[in-house]
């Protein structure tokens, strides 16, 4: 029997490959996201996105540089202050209504905040080069 790289651990992603050291690495920072929301009941409204994917925000966004996201939370308003155009679909009414105030007290024109029905969620057909 060979020992096998494939395996359903903490260690391995979503198809079975072990993950880097360096994304191991992530674990700390990670652990004390965790420990700072439940024993502080503290919220970032940062997005929580992988560490990795965190390090791709760090590059500037330039001028044409524009985001779609499917599924609003508490993330969006930040989101929409670091890109130059951003669409937001949101198809649960009450995310909808809780994140729409937060986008509104930011009064930026480059966001387009929509509730939409599940049969037009994803439609993009509205967007300029989607």
């Amino acid at each position: 029997m060979g020992l096998s790289l494939k395996g359903e651990s903490r260690i391995h992603n979503e198809k079975g490959n072990m993950v880097s050291v360096a994304s191991m690495l992530n674990a700390v920072p990670a652990f004390v996201t965790v420990v700072t929301k439940s024993a502080l009941n503290y919220f970032s409204k940062a997005p929580m996105i992988s560490y990795q994917a965190w390090r791709e925000f760090d590059r500037p966004l330039t001028p044409e540089v524009g985001l779609v996201e499917f599924g609003s939370g508490n993330a969006t308003p930040w989101f929409a202050t670091e890109a130059t155009y951003m669409i937001s679909a949101e198809d649960n009414r009450d995310s909808y209504k809780r994140v729409q105030p937060l986008i509104a007290t930011l009064k930026l024109e480059n966001n387009r905040h929509k509730l939409r029905s599940e049969t037009d969620y994803a439609d993009l057909s509205d967007v300029k080069d989607a």
